[in-house]
């Protein structure tokens, strides 16, 4: 079996017939020379697809025939990739494995030595022989399945064989090819790329056919066995073709060629081995080959773009005649699927028919105006095999879900069967609530302590279900049903009771919720790095987001972004698709996003937005939605587009029924047949919207912006025509000389005009709209309106306007440019401009607030040309930030420089910094950030400053701070323009802090060129918006709950300081926030609680007694002893106020009323100043134990903060705030544990008191059997000495209870039983005996008062017991 499976790729074209006889196995021939150099003439006999092929591969090496991957390998490259590696990974059949390279890497002449060997080899292009030796090992691709068929293939090469592989072919040959852009945009396994972004793409893709109406074609043709099916042939070409030389080409393809196969099992490894057959080779890159995904990569770049040149891919067609559309739509699916397996079978591949399938989707309407999926085609959709058969695949319908890259999707848009659908363990995928089911089985089999369920609950369990989360489509109320049972059913796991409110489930620990996952945050979180990561980015993905959000606004008929619209009621409006679902998200949970995105403005005076109109008026539900389909039938937005020429009255022409208006306008509005009740509320809208005689209530003045309706009237106030635009044809009507009334006087409405002919030449500028009305062979003028608006370019006049054009104004507010702006572009163009950063921070006086220096040196001239600073305000300020900041304005500056002033590139700079990191970062040219980065916004701002800049800049590390060291004379150029940018950046911060910026706070987080920028309640969100946004949604959550469920006001909830309680839960484990969120809920196990839950006896105070001991009484208990530890913590939490530069008065009011125990209150503190009246009274309402669980007044920060400025500590109001909740959860933890301790102690604890005192009750019972009461062989345990007993170890006198009641029970029965035999000998057979059986001792009312039963190492000998007796023998 594997020796076909690596001969497979024989099938290939290229390795048969005259090709193959041309090439041989390595494409090391005058022939393949001749085809990378394009002079090959393919023979008649190879197909118009290979030729295709090899005319692509001809063409990739034309264009990166100046790059070439060196083969030399240097003894650094050597060091620092097995410093990387793994010393545990399995390799090499020959023993030399991972470890033995990672020491030599340790030593450089080692390192040297093995360095030179790679490079020799590579050259030489003969491999060592061991290097064709590979280990094969079978893994399960499904846990507990272990077919063969069903296993997984890899193969363990020599270590040093896959370090050649991946050096020259997965680092070199890859960076080359994205070096030239060789890679399609459309191909996902790419480096900064991932199985999200292919099905998001396929997402947006569905979504878009949807929101069109647009039928729509996929197919999805799976290669069978990918890696293993690669003619060498034909890699040997494509590698070549990108840049590798044919000697290192040789040496890892001819490594495989002849590969002989070990097996290594669980039993070992095999003596013999398997390789090719007599006369031929072994093909394929062979999974375990780290050159393999990269080889797989380059050669799907070759056939995708051999299938985009057949003209295949996605393309959207606007047509009324479906059937039309249809049918073409047919052919093309049937002619690309061909195309494209076709094109496998080239490199040696095969599509696979049981893993293809297709999807014909299209659409049919109800007489209600509603739309449904049309029934699929029964048609057969084929796939090419390598012998030119072919097979056929299946067409599924649109609800028919199937897996791809993870994900299960349809092209109905709905996520059912990844979120619901069924499956069972040993399935390769399974859906959400199947894999949370089987955690759920796994943790109750597992028996794991809370502690360590919470682990596998965040580690295991959401690691598996987050993927793919952010491409779901789902709204939220689906979200809602998946989890929602499992939450329930979970909870006993996690140390929780299943009996607390359901609003506390998914509450944030930071606002007193048990903090499970909250599926729908999480998905909307997903999606909102999904939008971040592709919006406005020069790919498919960017560019299927903005059409989807553009056809969303087409559809709801809003002006600006449809995001920032309520979703209720717009929402309704929209068709179910991704771009919906998360605008429902984001308002669902109070986000804003700040886009780059263009709003129509009105384009008459008086102008007005279709829909607002209709809201304005309540419409709402089935009527709402009837305006909105006649609407978009009439491809209107304002009410211009329905108004006639002179803007008085609606235009009779416009939203009629049964009209295509599709030409009218210049947008693609979707597809929209209304009904007849549609088109009945449509013209009561209107009706009900102008005056009795038809004209508008306000008619419309001027044209103020351009329009999108598509006039086809105008009239010439030059010539006295009318002008006819229609169908790409201009016509000219001129007046009939007939139209002059009887009296002799005309106006326009009485002229008559006749076509005289079409224009050829071009149209003046001011023609003015008109409405007509049209006759058999004449029109006659109706209204005339003003003159259209001209379109004017927008271009600034002079660069500083251009440079703050996208509201980054506060960026360069104080730039200062002594020498002129000509100096600055002089010396970027000469090459010797240096431009430097630096950032500033003062945490201490402000935390918010960063600033940045930066500034233009020309080494020409020797002087600074140009100066800048500024300061930043938000969440995330710190120095690292500053630092970035600085960077992102040096690159803006130069991309704008370059725009402005037309660089075409050859120009360079230099770029300097002290923050070696920020440097990095600054110049990484990254397709993606990843979610959870810091500075996030700032690395999307210079990712796409970076797409455009033209600029070749040399990035170099300065060490900061130099003045501290040296004189100024010592110090380099670099490090005094540091100093300088140092010395703005400090001045910036000053600005900021002094300055009242919360007016201006939101305009100056907005970064430039910036594409989309989120915020949570006037708050920017800059870093990972994971951690920020499941903060704000629990706040938002948390606020209702607490206002709806639990009774408290929602200024009470407002008044918390719920930032600073976060970030001191955020540092403490899972089990103590447990405990926080029982306590302030009350769910804890107190006695109350415990009676209730499980019917203990217990319920008291274990120290005062006090019966139904709750959760409040933790912290009331008169107990001496609870009261004497409170005092003490109490009384450390005083001293460490009066350590830590608190306020006195604030440190005096803190522990007065922390001692006070809540009485008396806040308020009736006599000698507190005016200004700590607000943080007095907050914290009254918010509650003394409500203070002691870390819910602290808001009002108590701005206090204490302005103490803090002018005291020498170096802590920040956060830091102190947070230090302050942690001593005041532990005062209220101590007495948790205090309580405790009191109760469980195992001796001296209260539950084992009671069970002491029952057990003694039980022996002075006992004590007083007489001899007679127990049988003979046990009489010994009455012969002990009860004073020692009663001081005996609990498990001694619990063996005697039972022992005693045992023998009891003993002699009874023997004694019931000779009665028995008695009694049956003398009343004779027949009888029944009147005898009752014996009643075990101990039972019903004689059942001791506390638990007695024998523990499993509690058994002793009878001389343990009978310990003074003179009598030590065991019992029989």
């Amino acid at each position: 079996m594997t020796q076909n499976r690596f001969t497979l790729a024989d099938s290939s074209p290229l390795c048969s017939g005259l090709l193959g006889d041309q090439l041989g196995y390595l494409a090391n021939t005058e022939v393949a020379e001749k085809i990378l150099t394009g002079e090959y003439v393919a023979p008649e006999e190879a197909s118009n697809a290979t030729v295709l092929v090899l005319d692509e591969i001809s063409r990739i090496a034309e264009v990166m025939r100046q790059g070439r991957v060196t083969l030399s390998v240097s003894a650094e490259e050597f060091t620092q990739y097995w410093k990387k590696m793994k010393e545990r990974t399995s390799s090499s059949y020959s023993k030399a494995h991972f470890g033995h390279y990672k020491a030599a890497a340790m030593y450089k002449q080692y390192a040297e030595f093995f360095a030179t060997k790679l490079s020799i080899i590579a050259q030489s292009g003969t491999p060592p022989s061991r290097w064709g030796i590979g280990m094969t090992v079978l893994l399960e691709k499904i846990a507990g399945l272990a077919l063969v068929n069903k296993l997984r293939v890899i193969l363990l090469f020599e270590a040093d064989s896959n370090m050649f592989n991946r050096l020259m072919f997965g680092n070199r040959m890859m960076e080359l090819a994205r070096e030239y852009d060789m890679i399609p945009q459309e191909q996902y396994a790419e480096k900064q790329s991932n199985g999200h972004d292919g099905t998001f793409a396929k997402r947006l893709l569905t979504d878009l056919s949807r929101q069109m109406k647009t039928p729509l074609g996929i197919v999805s043709a799976d290669a069978e066995t990918c890696y293993d099916r690669i003619a060498h042939v034909f890699a040997s070409l494509v590698f070549q073709a990108f840049g590798v030389f044919i000697t290192a080409v040789m040496v890892m393809l001819g490594s495989i060629q002849h590969m002989k196969f070990y097996l290594r099992t669980g039993f070992g490894e095999s003596k013999e081995y398997m390789t090719a057959l007599l006369g031929r080779i072994i093909q394929g890159l062979c999974q375990g080959n780290a050159a393999a995904p990269a080889g797989w990569s380059l050669i799907s770049a070759v056939l995708i773009n051999v299938y985009k040149s057949f003209g295949h891919g996605a393309h959207f067609v606007t047509s009324m005649n479906s059937a039309l559309v249809t049918e073409e739509l047919w052919e093309e699916v049937v002619r690309s699927t061909a195309s494209w397996t076709e094109l496998l079978t080239i490199p040696g591949e095969s599509g696979k028919a049981d893993k293809c399938f297709g999807y014909s989707v299209d659409y049919e309407w109800r007489d209600d105006g509603s739309w449904r999926y049309s029934r699929a085609p029964d048609k057969t959709l084929n796939i090419v095999l390598p012998d030119g058969s072919v097979e056929g695949i299946a067409l599924l319908p649109a609800s028919a879900a199937r897996v791809t890259l993870g994900v299960s999707a349809a092209p109905d848009g709905h996520d059912t069967q990844h979120l619901h659908g069924e499956g069972k363990a040993r399935d390769k995928w399974k859906s959400i609530a199947t894999r949370a089911s089987l955690w759920a089985n796994r943790i109750k089999n597992g028996h794991l302590p809370p502690k360590f369920a919470w682990v596998s609950y965040r580690l295991q369990l959401w690691s598996s279900l987050c993927y793919g989360l952010g491409t779901l489509a789902a709204p939220l109320s689906d979200l809602g049903e998946v989890t929602k049972n499992f939450a329930y059913n979970v909870l006993s796991y996690l140390g929780v009771n299943q009996n607390i409110a359901a609003g506390y489930r998914y509450l944030h620990s930071t606002f007193g919720g048990v903090g499970l996952i909250f599926l729908s945050a999480e998905v909307t979180i997903g999606r909102l790095n999904m939008f971040l990561q592709h919006w406005d980015m020069p790919n498919p993905i960017g560019r299927l987001l903005r059409a989807s959000l553009e056809t969303l606004q087409l559809e709801i008929g809003c002006t600006g972004n449809p995001l920032m619209e309520p979703f209720d009621p717009m929402g309704q409006l929209a068709t179910h698709c991704w771009m919906t679902s998360f605008w429902e998200g984001i308002c669902a949970f109070g986000l804003q996003l700040r886009m780059d995105y263009p709003e129509l403005q009105m384009p008459q005076e008086n102008d007005r937005c279709i829909m607002t109109l209709a809201i304005h008026m309540q419409y709402r539900g089935d009527d709402l939605r009837s305006v909105n389909r006649c609407r978009i039938s009439s491809c209107c937005i304002f009410l211009s587009d329905m108004a006639s020429a002179s803007g008085r009255a609606l235009d009779q022409t416009r939203g009629l029924q049964n009209v295509d208006y599709k030409s009218s306008t210049t947008y693609d509005f979707p597809i929209e047949p209304p009904s007849q009740r549609d088109w009945d509320v449509w013209r009561g809208f209107w009706a009900s919207y102008c005056l009795p005689d038809g004209s508008l209530p306000c008619s419309l003045g001027k044209w103020k912006n351009t329009t999108h309706r598509q006039w086809e009237w105008f009239y010439s106030d030059g010539t006295d025509s009318l002008i006819q635009r229609a169908d790409g044809v201009t016509w000219q009507y001129r007046q009939c000389p007939d139209s002059d009334s009887a009296s002799g006087r005309t106006t326009r409405s009485t002229r008559h005009y006749a076509r005289v002919g079409q224009v050829k030449h071009d149209l003046p500028v001011n023609l003015r709209p008109t409405s007509v009305c049209c006759h058999s062979d004449t029109v006659t003028l109706e209204s005339l309106g003003p003159d259209m608006a001209i379109e004017e370019p927008q271009d600034p006049d002079d660069f500083w306007s251009y440079l703050a054009s996208d509201n980054s104004d506060w960026m360069w507010d104080q730039l200062k440019c002594p020498l002129g702006l000509d100096v600055v572009v002089e010396a970027l163009a000469m090459g010797t401009a240096i431009l430097v950063t630096d950032g500033s921070y003062n945490r201490k006086v402000d935390s918010s607030v960063c600033g940045a220096g930066w500034l233009v040196h020309c080494t020409k001239l020797n002087k600074t040309v140009l100066e800048g600073s500024f300061y930043y305000t938000g969440d995330g300020a710190g120095s690292y930030r500053g630092e970035l900041l600085g960077l992102l304005a040096i690159h803006v500056f130069l991309s704008r420089l370059e725009t402005f002033y037309g660089f075409e590139g050859g120009h360079s700079a230099q770029i300097a910094c002290d923050n070696l990191s920020g440097l990095f970062k600054s110049k990484e040219k990254r397709k993606k950030i990843p979610p959870g980065s810091k500075n996030a916004d700032i690395l999307r701002s210079l990712r796409r400053v970076h797409s455009s800049l033209k600029c070749q800049c040399t990035y170099v590390h300065v060490y900061g701070h130099q003045d501290r060291h040296k004189t100024w004379d010592q110090m380099s150029i670099l490090e005094r323009l540091n100093f300088r940018c140092d010395e703005l950046a400090k001045q910036a911060v000053k600005r900021g802090i002094h300055h009242n910026h919360s007016a201006s706070q939101m305009k100056r987080q907005i970064l430039p060129m910036e594409s989309v920028a989120v915020f949570h309640g006037g708050q920017k969100i800059s870093g990972e918006c994971g951690l920020e946004i499941r903060f704000q949604i629990g706040k938002v959550e948390a606020r209702q709950f607490y206002i709806t469920k639990l009774g408290w006001y929602a200024a009470v909830f407002d008044n918390v300081d719920w930032i600073a309680r976060d970030k001191a839960l955020s540092r403490k484990p899972d089990m103590f926030c447990m405990w926080v969120f029982k306590q302030s809920s009350g769910f804890i196990s107190s006695g109350k609680n415990m009676r209730r839950w499980f019917g203990s006896e217990h319920s008291q105070c274990p120290n005062c007694g006090k019966e139904d001991e709750d959760a409040q009484h933790l912290m009331h208990c008169p107990d001496p002893g609870r009261y004497a530890l409170f005092r003490e913590e109490a009384q450390k939490l005083t001293v460490w106020l009066e350590m830590n530069h608190t306020d006195p008065i604030l440190a005096k009011i803190i522990s007065r009323y922390v001692m006070s125990r809540g009485s008396p209150r806040l308020a009736d503190l006599s000698d507190v100043p005016p200004e700590y009246y607000k943080f007095v009274y907050k914290q009254q309402l918010i509650g003394w134990d409500n203070f002691l669980l870390g819910q602290i007044a808001s009002s108590l920060r701005p206090l204490q903060h302005s103490h803090l400025l002018s005291s020498p500590s170096l802590l920040t109001v956060d830091d102190w705030l947070t230090q302050l909740i942690n001593k005041l959860l532990h005062i209220t933890h101590g007495q948790w544990i205090y309580r405790n301790e009191s109760k469980h102690h195992a001796t001296l604890g209260m539950i084992r008191k009671t069970e002491r005192r029952a057990m003694l009750l039980e022996i002075d019972r006992l004590t007083q059997l007489t001899p007679e009461d127990v049988p003979e062989d046990s009489k010994f345990l009455l012969e002990i000495d009860f004073s020692t007993l009663r001081y005996a170890d609990t498990s001694t006198q619990n063996y005697w209870v039972h022992a005693v009641k045992a023998a009891v029970v003993a002699g009874s029965r023997r004694t019931f039983l000779q009665r028995r035999r008695q009694t049956s000998t003398s009343s004779g057979r027949g009888q029944q005996s009147s005898i009752s059986p014996p009643i075990p001792y101990g039972s019903n009312d004689d059942r001791p008062a506390g638990p007695t039963i024998l523990g499993k190492h509690s058994c002793h000998s009878s001389g343990d017991i009978l310990d003074g007796s003179n009598k030590r023998r065991k019992p029989d």
